[in-house]
């Protein structure tokens, strides 16, 4: 059977690539056999929000409903690819009729991964801005990661504002599945990357590295959102010790 990767070692893009969650996207796999690596494609048509959760939330139920490990438990991403990929480059079978159903289930789920893929930056990784003297609590927050767009690693940045008291309940209430007492209850089932992607709509400040006439993905927002959110209920200041006021020592 051939082994299918998202890519091998793709690397940082040097051009300015901006990313656009309306364009369609031609994710690139690499598939080995028989001692050879071939380049396949594959052709995606824009995800939308509402898809993207409806996706989350079915793979949260699959998962819950199966009681032993299965190939089940990926059904609802190969779904999602067969709603999403209106063509493929590099098969032998990529003008058949039946071209959909000859597709690799591995390499479906393959090229799925690659459109939502998102790699967090630690913040050792952001450059830092040296005329900043003091620490401003009202200046927005980076959060910067990595995506995925067309075969290209590109690099984006979200910019959040400080979490309030409320806010912070309401990041807790969606971490641990309980109901936020802060806010009505509401008859729509939400997943937790939806109630993230709604939480980081009031938290953000701006954004880096999209096209105009892109949208914030709900995939990379709900995500970045998350971890900003983690970041500040971790957030600590660190006491002097004798090495700070002696270095040496």
């Amino acid at each position: 059977m051939a082994k299918a990767k998202r890519a091998e070692e793709p690397q940082v893009s040097n051009q300015v690539i901006l990313y656009n969650s309306r364009a369609e996207q031609n994710v690139p796999l690499y598939l080995e056999k028989n001692g050879k690596t071939f380049r396949v494609s594959h052709h995606l048509k824009p995800l939308s929000f509402e898809r993207y959760f409806q996706f989350q939330e079915s793979e949260v139920s699959t998962i819950q409903r199966l009681k032993k490990i299965s190939t089940a438990a990926a059904e609802p991403v190969y779904k999602l690819w067969k709603d999403l990929c209106d063509g493929i480059e590099g098969y032998s079978f990529a003008h058949a009729d039946n071209w959909r159903e000859r597709v690799n289930h591995n390499d479906a789920i393959a090229a799925v991964s690659g459109l939502l893929f998102v790699q967090i930056l630690e913040d050792s990784e952001i450059e830092a801005d040296e005329s900043e003297e003091l620490y401003d609590d009202e200046k927005p927050t980076k959060v910067a990661f990595r995506a995925m767009y067309s075969g290209a690693l590109v690099t984006l940045t979200h910019h959040f504002r400080e979490v309030s008291k409320s806010e912070a309940d309401e990041f807790l209430a969606i971490s641990t599945n309980q109901p936020n007492e802060n806010q009505l209850a509401s008859s729509v089932k939400q997943s937790e990357m939806e109630k993230l992607y709604n939480l980081g709509k009031k938290l953000l400040a701006d954004a880096d590295g999209y096209a105009e006439n892109s949208d914030v993905p709900a995939w990379h927002l709900a995500l970045t959102c998350r971890v900003h959110c983690l970041r500040e209920s971790e957030r600590v200041g660190k006491f002097l010790t004798p090495s700070h006021l002696m270095p040496g020592v």
